[in-house]
């Protein structure tokens, strides 16, 4: 068994909770868990930019055929949408949450015989630009929505940094949690 248990056929909620130094690693490793099991995965990136989380997964072996994004910083940061990434959304704001329930449930729409799995990136990088009660609602209604299709999703976060109320309810919403020492995918330094 995989530190992920996400499987086509097991969709499942994951809260990944990782030193702010591993972050972009706990990204990677859930991309590469989650592709490797014929599962396509959808980032949603509030912390870096769609191109330069390609790149990271590229120099890695990540196969871009099976990894889309719905990126909320490249064009709010002045830059335009990337278009070697196809079936990418660029959003305007980061904080434009019924927006981003917009691209993600065009995502979902019709996903096909392919397996999806919605990975957010962060959410403590959400709090930035949206209220902790705002962000709580809207990771509930995905969560909901997630299950409801039976589509797994992976929350990133940093373990430290979150409020202890909001990680409660997080961890309330997810299957499972992934802990930074629990986590054998994610490398320490």
């Amino acid at each position: 068994m995989s530190a992920l248990d996400i499987t086509p056929d097991d969709p499942r909620i994951v809260l990944v909770l990782s030193p702010a130094r591993s972050v972009r690693e706990s990204n990677l490793a859930a991309v590469r868990e989650v592709t490797e099991k014929g599962v396509h995965a959808v980032v949603v990136t509030v912390n870096q930019p769609a191109r330069s989380l390609a790149r990271h997964y590229r120099k890695n072996g990540i196969d871009m055929t099976t990894v889309r994004f719905i990126d909320t910083v490249t064009k709010y940061a002045g830059g335009d949408a990337a278009e070697d990434m196809p079936g990418s959304v660029f959003l305007h704001r980061p904080d434009d949450l019924t927006g981003l329930s917009i691209a993600i449930t065009g995502v979902l729409k019709d996903p096909g015989e392919q397996k999806i799995c919605i990975i957010v990136d962060s959410v403590n990088a959400m709090l930035i630009y949206i209220s902790s009660a705002d962000l709580l609602k809207f990771i509930h209604y995905l969560a909901s929505k997630l299950k409801i299709l039976e589509i797994s999703g992976i929350f990133l976060a940093m373990e430290s940094g979150l409020d202890p109320a909001l990680l409660a309810r997080l961890t309330a919403i997810s299957d499972d949690v992934i802990e930074s020492g629990m986590n054998p995918w994610l490398k320490h330094t």
